[in-house]
């Protein structure tokens, strides 16, 4: 891949995700436009920190152009068990130890296996294999480590603030949506309730 073809392909991630593409339009537009610019790629991950009470963050898988993509969503890596060591055995969070942001092992040309899922790459038969870090702030930006035990009992005292709100008003609550709250209001004359949402817009 040549420069001009990375900076268009960068370009295209950047403006899609601007638009609001989803995750997974993303990753499915990068893939396929790494391997128009020579690039064939077996499979791509993106891990991505999220603020949740219980899931610490989402994967985002694309194996074969041909496959289904998958997500995930992950618990605590910081907490014991099989998937948290998994993680700590990774070279993402080898990256974050050591406060890199590129790993590459070529493979093909015999550089070492270092990590687990190196290793298993190379048993797939894959030539080449890359990780990257993006650190889109200053480190440690993203500090809600509040327990579930204490973050659900707020969003549950919220949402009752809001649902009887919505009540008061003569509405009623269709969907509670994480933090938001989808409401919807009857009105006895849907023609001045649809003026009304014209003038508000």
């Amino acid at each position: 891949m040549n420069d001009a073809s990375a900076t268009e392909i960068g370009a295209w991630v950047t403006a899609a995700g601007l638009a609001g593409a989803a995750e997974p339009e993303l990753l499915r537009g990068f893939c396929e436009r790494s391997a128009a610019a020579g690039v064939p790629l077996a499979r791509a991950l993106v891990l991505v920190d999220t603020l949740h009470p219980v899931h610490e963050g989402r994967a985002f898988w694309r194996r074969d152009p041909t496959d289904e993509q998958l997500v995930v969503e992950y618990g605590r890596t910081s907490e014991d068990g099989e998937a948290a060591e998994g993680w700590r055995r990774s070279a993402f969070y080898h990256l974050l130890e050591t406060g890199g942001s590129a790993l590459r092992r070529s493979l093909a040309r015999g550089d070492p296996a270092d990590f687990p899922r190196i290793e298993e790459s190379r048993a797939r038969g894959e030539t080449d294999y890359l990780a990257l870090i993006h650190r889109f702030a200053a480190d440690a930006v993203i500090t809600d480590t509040a327990a579930p035990e204490q973050v659900i009992p707020l969003l549950n005292d919220y949402a009752e603030a809001v649902i009887a709100a919505v009540h008061e008003a003569g509405g009623d609550v269709l969907k509670l949506i994480g933090d938001g709250t989808l409401a919807i209001f009857r009105a006895t004359r849907p023609r001045r309730a649809g003026a009304r949402s014209r003038r508000r817009r």
